[in-house]
């Protein structure tokens, strides 16, 4: 076989995540939303009333703005055609306080285009966020993955089934909202405290 052939590898159905640092005051945003959560709450998810504390925020109110402006720039790299302005975003955000033995099991967000967090307070043992592949209750068995691309870890993620995140704190993390995730058991006491939220935009096309 002629070794002069041209040969293309297409890297097709890709899933995007993005991860970036904000630069934001983390560890008084964590104080800000300790203090508004209180001992017995997980999220502020269930609660309006709390919900409402943690939207008043200066902090969550900056948060919201550089959301919306990263979820233009995102939908544009995934050619979804959504939010082509920051204003054009609907979003729903709220707060979490992990404590240790918490966890939450595989789920998606359903009714909005682009989901993530914004991790406020972690430690080095941290639970992971945990993303699966999307193609994996296609495949007939698991395939063995090279021990070399488990250790470097670097992308791309070819045939891995689950890909395991520990963002440190000021780390966003922005993925499509169909994508199903869930976070680990913690394993530690420090305290795990997140933001989440889901996003849409008040109309397609602008």
């Amino acid at each position: 076989m002629s070794q002069s052939i041209d040969s293309q590898f297409h890297l097709v159905f890709p899933v995007v995540i993005l991860e970036m640092t904000l630069g934001l005051d983390a560890a008084a945003y964590a104080a800000d939303i300790r203090a508004v959560i209180g001992d017995g709450a997980y999220t502020t998810y269930h609660d309006a009333d709390i919900n409402r504390r943690f939207l008043a925020l200066d902090a969550t109110q900056e948060l919201i703005g550089g959301i919306k402006q990263i979820a233009t720039v995102y939908a544009k790299k995934i050619n979804l055609d959504r939010g082509r302005h920051p204003e054009d975003w609907q979003i729903n955000i709220w707060a979490n306080v992990m404590k240790q033995d918490d966890s939450h099991e595989f789920h998606t967000h359903a009714m909005s285009s682009v989901s993530g967090t914004y991790y406020v307070q972690t430690s080095p043992d941290t639970s992971a966020i945990i993303f699966e592949d999307p193609a994996f209750h296609r495949k007939m068995y698991e395939e063995p993955i090279d021990a070399r691309a488990k250790q470097t870890g670097d992308p791309p993620y070819y045939n891995y089934n689950n890909w395991y995140r520990k963002p440190p704190a000021d780390t966003l993390l922005m993925w499509p909202s169909w994508l199903s995730h869930r976070v680990e058991r913690q394993r530690n006491d420090v305290e795990r405290i997140s933001v989440s939220f889901n996003l849409d935009s008040r109309q397609n096309t602008k």
